[in-house]
């Protein structure tokens, strides 16, 4: 049933005036309908996605926290992955020279033992 539009008019600017009549006219349209109105579901789903938005905002801060962590050990590792490689080629240089020398000293031995064979 719809109302005639200078009734509806009229009601809208008694109720714009009073705010009391709002909401008697409020509580009485919800009278026994047991629903929620409109209005405060709308109010009611902008507060969940506003409390679902400051959750969000607060894990993306924790997120880029502990990016950051990582990528300050990944810098860490990779420093110390660096000074490990320069150990191995310092350590890699000596195992040579050893190796070097065994075999000057192999030569030695051999040369010794050929003298001691003669002798």
């Amino acid at each position: 049933m719809a109302l005639p539009e200078d009734l509806v008019e009229a009601l809208l600017r008694a109720l714009r005036d009073d705010p009391r009549r709002l909401a008697a006219l409020r509580a009485l349209l919800l009278e026994g309908s047991g629903q929620e109105p409109p209005w405060d579901r709308l109010a009611r789903t902008q507060e969940e996605m506003g409390a679902a938005l400051r959750d969000l905002a607060r894990a993306q801060v924790r997120t880029e926290a502990n990016v950051a962590a990582l990528a300050e050990r990944v810098g860490q590792l990779a420093e110390a992955q660096r000074r490990t490689e320069e150990r191995l080629e310092a350590l890699t240089a000596r195992v040579d020279q050893l190796a070097a020398r065994v075999d000057d000293l192999t030569v030695r031995l051999e040369a010794l033992t050929a003298r001691v064979d003669q002798l």
